[in-house]
């Protein structure tokens, strides 16, 4: 496949100013990945080896993967 088998694109522009830097900056496309916490969690308690480990909150913590081990 080549940009030439490519189906014509129209793009739509929403401007939205960020609230979380003093220039109220984004990224071109940016959005969330809402799935990457859960992720990370089920990783880390699959290497943990502990049976029905799981974490009820996020970020994972080293507090809370020691927790998980008592």
């Amino acid at each position: 496949m080549t940009a030439h088998d490519i189906f014509p694109r129209h793009d739509h522009w929403i401007v939205d100013r960020a609230t979380t830097n003093p220039l109220g900056l984004r990224g071109l496309g940016e959005c969330g990945n809402p799935g990457l916490g859960g992720a990370i969690a089920n990783a880390v308690c699959d290497a943990l080896g502990v049976r029905d480990a799981s974490f009820t909150e996020l970020p994972v913590t080293g507090e809370r993967v020691f927790a998980l081990l008592r």
